[in-house]
């Protein structure tokens, strides 16, 4: 496993892979940082990616409302309380990030990440680990 860090960049292009399978935050961040980098050249509309977190337990549910929420919501239905946090939808070329305060998570539970774009959560996915 990797060393715990608070700041992380993963990238994904138009094969429907993130570069890491699994990211490991320190329990002593104050905060997380995600940075997404879409190394596609594919436009959102057509091979939209996002980094969104949820309790693995939740991801079917969270992947499936996002889609129906739609591109408007960014794949992420508005007001999700499984949510725990999401980076909006990028394209070929662009970068986003989310920061988020992870004194919510747990080192007891299991918690995956996932792209809400539609269909895509199956392939593109990982498991995020706090300690």
């Amino acid at each position: 496993m990797a060393d715990p860090v608070c700041d992380f960049t993963i990238e994904v292009g138009d094969a429907m892979r993130y570069s890491q399978e699994e990211m490991v935050a320190g329990t002593d961040c104050e905060r997380i940082r995600v940075t997404l980098v879409h190394t596609g050249t594919l436009p959102d509309t057509l091979m939209g990616q996002n980094w969104v977190l949820a309790r693995t337990s939740d991801l079917d549910g969270v992947a499936i409302d996002g889609m129906r929420a739609g591109a408007a919501n960014d794949f992420v239905k508005p007001g999700d309380g499984r949510v725990l946090a999401a980076t909006e939808l990028i394209g070929g070329g662009e970068s986003t990030s989310v920061t988020f305060d992870p004194s919510d998570l747990s080192p007891d539970e299991d918690y995956s990440y996932f792209c809400t774009f539609p269909a895509t959560w199956v392939f593109m996915q990982g498991r995020f680990i706090l300690r």
